[in-house]
């Protein structure tokens, strides 16, 4: 929660894994890291040996965020490299502007809830409304007809008692 660390340059002391929740060993060093890999799988700690698919039990996704909106990329520790290339390519296609949009949908589906009791016809509204023309233009930066529609469902709601 904090996130801080504090780095320490110095040997490895066998059994010091099992201190720690996460264990990430990126050392040159071999045996090194297949020590550190079996003292931390002896105390049951998630352990990445960076690099070395075989002596880990957790793998580090390269990640993009936009607010609430996350994308993990995975090789299962096959290649690092080819996550973090992947996560570069997507970044320009996914811009800060969905972020925007999952904030925009997310309002819509909770103001919903009030007046369309069934989760499935939310769902089916949602899913018209994310393959709908307001929202390649809301992607493009013209928020107008998003909000027409917007407008239009506030308006068919039912009043409280109807």
């Amino acid at each position: 929660e904090q996130q801080s660390f504090r780095v320490e340059r110095r040997a490895y002391r066998s059994g010091e894994a099992a201190q720690y929740f996460l264990v990430i060993s990126a050392t040159d060093d071999a045996g090194v890291n297949h020590r550190v890999f079996e003292d931390a799988q002896r105390a049951g700690r998630l352990i990445n040996v960076v690099d070395q698919p075989g002596l880990c039990n957790i793998y580090i996704p390269s990640r993009i965020v936009r607010g609430n909106l996350q994308v993990s990329i995975s090789t299962g520790g096959q290649c690092p490299a080819f996550a973090r290339w992947l996560r570069r390519e997507l970044e320009g296609v996914i811009p800060e502007r969905y972020r925007l949009l999952l904030d925009r949908v997310a309002s819509i589906r909770s103001r919903m809830k009030e007046t369309v009791p069934s989760a499935d016809a939310r769902r089916r509204i949602l899913e018209r409304l994310l393959r709908s023309e307001a929202v390649h233009r809301f992607l493009s930066g013209d928020d107008r007809l998003l909000e027409r529609m917007e407008k239009g469902w506030e308006r068919a709601k039912p009043k409280r008692g109807e």
